[in-house]
């Protein structure tokens, strides 16, 4: 697999799966900074401005906000077109469908287990006050996928592997992604597209691999 998406939902374990799969592989770990930084090269705003803004905003958004959008779009297929990659959210799953040289993961855990590693690890404890933070967060991530990209996390059909952090083990969760993405590296899918057929501004292209080198 040249790129491995990993959708998640808020204390799933999403970073700490990513990046554990990323140096077994011996992949880039893209997260928001790496998309950040490639996006401030172009002259535009920080993406987490976006992201992390409730649905009725971005229900709001003028022009630039869309173009910035279109960007984001472009950033990530030029990371998928220069490979070897475990991109973490950002929709990511929504811009790669159906390409057989892609893996599209998604983690979850009920509600009441999430809320729990949120207050442990932000030493919270207020249960309720977490709990409103832990869906608000969902709500958001979901909002903006399916308004920008016409996503839809909370359907199965959307990914090849989907895992549940409560019962799958950390280690196993990374084991199953990495034996499952080196597994089917050699599998051919008339039916799926490859991401050899994207075309990606050869700049763009330049700015990421700089971008990854030099996070590597």
């Amino acid at each position: 697999m040249k790129v491995i998406t990993i959708s998640r939902l808020l204390s799933s374990g999403g970073q700490t799966i990513g990046r554990h799969v990323a140096d077994e592989l011996g992949y880039s770990f893209v997260t928001k900074k790496t998309i950040e930084e490639v996006m401030k090269q172009y002259g535009m705003v920080e993406f987490g401005e976006v992201y992390e803004s409730s649905p009725g905003f971005l229900d709001r958004m003028d022009n630039f906000q869309e173009d910035m959008i279109t960007m984001l779009r472009k950033v990530l297929q030029a990371i998928g077109v220069v490979g070897s990659a475990v991109i973490v959210g950002r929709g990511s799953f929504a811009v790669f469908p159906n390409y057989s040289d892609v893996l599209n993961v998604r983690l979850w855990a009920p509600l009441d287990v999430r809320v729990d590693r949120f207050m442990n690890n932000r030493d919270l404890t207020g249960r309720k006050k977490a709990k409103d933070m832990v869906v608000k967060a969902d709500k958001i991530r979901k909002g903006f996928v399916e308004r920008w990209f016409h996503g839809h996390p909370d359907r199965s059909n959307a990914f090849d592997l989907v895992i549940n952090t409560a019962k799958i083990a950390q280690e196993s969760s990374v084991r199953l992604i990495v034996d499952t993405a080196r597994n089917q590296k050699d599998l051919e899918l008339r039916e799926y597209n490859t991401l050899e057929s994207l075309t990606v501004d050869t700049i763009l292209l330049q700015t990421v691999e700089q971008v990854l080198q030099s996070e590597s």
